[in-house]
């Protein structure tokens, strides 16, 4: 399945458990809520160098280090170099410990990990949305693990 696809099912699916089952109907809340699902589902495929999902993860992670950065140490030759270090690491970390495509990735262990991340960040409903989108995307690709 394509990665709009996997958006689409996503977005459908939490539309229908947010204003049906949770009954939000403020526009704004609710869209976060569908962007949030939509983006997950995209997260199963970080380990595919030429998915979607790898690519909008690598935009992320160096829009955090530019925040993170800018917010502990401001404009400074300090910034700068933290900015680096945090892009390295990852880089470095995913080559290192790349999965298989379909592997820890596509696993109901994983879904649950960064759905509970989710709600560490942004809290209960986030991670809600965070954990449809991941799932149904494995149930999509019908590649269900445990671990």
């Amino acid at each position: 399945m394509n990665w709009k696809l996997h958006c689409l099912l996503a977005i459908v699916l939490s539309f229908g458990v947010f204003y049906y089952l949770f009954n939000i109907t403020d526009n704004l809340s609710l869209l976060k809520l569908l962007l949030l699902a939509g983006l997950s589902a995209l997260i199963p495929d970080i380990d595919n160098e030429l998915s979607k999902g790898k690519k909008i993860m690598d935009s992320i992670v160096i829009v955090f280090a530019i925040i993170f950065s800018y917010y502990v140490y401001s404009l400074s030759l300090t910034a700068l170099f933290l900015f680096l270090a945090i892009i390295g690491a990852y880089f470095i970390l995913y080559k290192l410990f790349k999965p298989n495509h379909r592997g820890i990735t596509h696993s109901l262990v994983l879904c649950l990990a960064f759905s509970v991340l989710i709600y560490y960040l942004f809290g209960e409903l986030s991670a809600i949305a965070g954990f449809i989108g991941y799932g149904s995307h494995l149930v999509a690709d019908r590649e269900i693990k445990i671990i």
